[in-house]
C-alpha cells in the first residue's frame, strides 16, 4: 500500500515536472520568436557620403564606395536595403541643381545607385548628417531604429575606416538611456539570451585619392581626428540620449552656438577635395 502510494506520489511529480519543462521551452521559443519576429532579415548597405563636385556628381573615392554597394546588390538583390549617407559638410557649401536647390551628397550618391541599376525602392537617403559621428547617429535614429533594423554592413575608403569603425562601434553600441534601461522589450530580450543588438561589419575600398601627398595628409587628419574621439568624446557619453544632448549642445556642426560666430573653413583648399 505505502509502496502504491509513493509510486503514484513519484508519478505526479514527474508528470507536473513534465508540465513546467513543456511549459518553460514554449515561453523560450516564444521569446526567441518574438525577437525574430522584432527583427528584420533585410542587410543595411550603409555608404557614407564622401562630398559631392562642383557638378554635382560624387567624386572618385566615393564612387569606389558605390562600386562595393552594388556588389553587393548584385550579390543580395531584394533582401538589401541601400543608405547613402550625409547632407554635406561644414567645410564647404554644397553645390545647387538647375533649379537653385542643394545637391545633398546622398542624393548625389543614390542617383549614381540608380544609374548603376539599383532600383530606387531600395535606396533610403539620410540628408542631415555633415561628419561621421552624425553619420552614425542619424542613421541610427532616422532608419535602423523606427525601421528595427539590426544587421548592416559599412563601406567607405580605406583611409576613413578606422574612424568609421571606432565610431559606428560606439554609436551602435550605446544604450538608449541608460546601462540599465532599453528602449525595446526585443532589445532587453536580446541581452539576456546573450545576443547583441546590432551586427555590424565594414568593407574597405580603395584610396581613390591618386595624390600621394594629399592622401597622406588626409590619412593624418584621420588619425587625429580618431585620438580626439577616443580621448574627448567616448569618455563623457554613455547613452544614446547623452550624445543627442551632446550633438546638440557641443558640437561645432549642429549646436546652434555656432550661429554666434562666423566660421570658415581651417582646411586647405587641395585637402578640401576630399570632403
Amino acid at each position: 500500500m505505502r509502496r502504491s502510494s509513493k509510486w503514484q506520489c513519484n508519478t505526479r511529480w514527474l508528470k507536473r515536472a513534465a508540465l513546467y519543462v513543456t511549459v518553460l521551452c514554449s515561453l523560450w521559443l516564444c521569446l526567441l520568436l518574438f525577437i525574430k519576429e522584432g527583427s528584420s532579415e533585410t542587410t543595411a548597405v550603409v555608404i557614407l557620403g564622401g562630398g559631392v563636385t562642383k557638378e554635382g556628381t560624387v567624386p572618385e573615392h566615393t564612387q569606389l564606395r558605390l562600386d562595393l554597394a552594388f556588389e553587393l546588390y548584385q550579390r543580395l538583390g531584394e533582401r538589401a536595403l541601400f543608405f547613402p549617407l550625409s547632407g554635406g559638410t561644414p567645410h564647404k557649401p554644397n553645390p545647387v541643381d538647375a533649379r537653385g536647390f542643394p545637391i545633398w551628397e546622398c542624393t548625389a550618391a543614390a542617383k549614381k545607385l540608380m544609374e548603376m541599376g539599383v532600383p530606387p525602392e531600395q535606396i533610403y537617403e539620410e540628408s542631415t548628417s555633415l561628419d561621421t559621428i552624425g553619420n552614425a547617429y542619424f542613421l541610427r535614429a532616422v532608419h535602423m531604429s523606427p525601421a528595427d533594423m539590426y544587421k548592416m554592413i559599412v563601406i567607405t575608403n580605406d583611409w576613413h575606416m578606422p574612424r568609421t569603425r571606432a565610431i559606428f562601434d560606439f554609436v551602435f553600441s550605446l544604450p538608449h538611456r541608460s546601462r540599465l534601461e532599453r528602449s525595446t522589450m526585443q532589445a532587453t530580450l536580446r541581452r539576456w539570451l546573450g545576443g547583441q543588438e546590432h551586427s555590424i561589419s565594414y568593407l574597405s575600398a580603395e584610396a581613390g585619392i591618386s595624390d600621394a601627398h594629399l592622401l597622406h595628409v588626409r590619412t593624418e587628419k584621420e588619425a587625429r581626428a580618431l585620438r580626439q574621439f577616443h580621448d574627448n568624446i567616448m569618455p563623457h557619453i554613455r547613452s544614446f540620449q547623452a550624445l543627442h544632448r551632446w550633438l546638440f549642445t557641443q558640437h561645432n556642426a549642429y549646436s546652434s552656438s555656432r550661429l554666434k560666430n562666423s566660421h570658415s573653413s581651417e582646411i586647405p583648399a587641395d585637402l578640401l577635395k576630399t570632403y
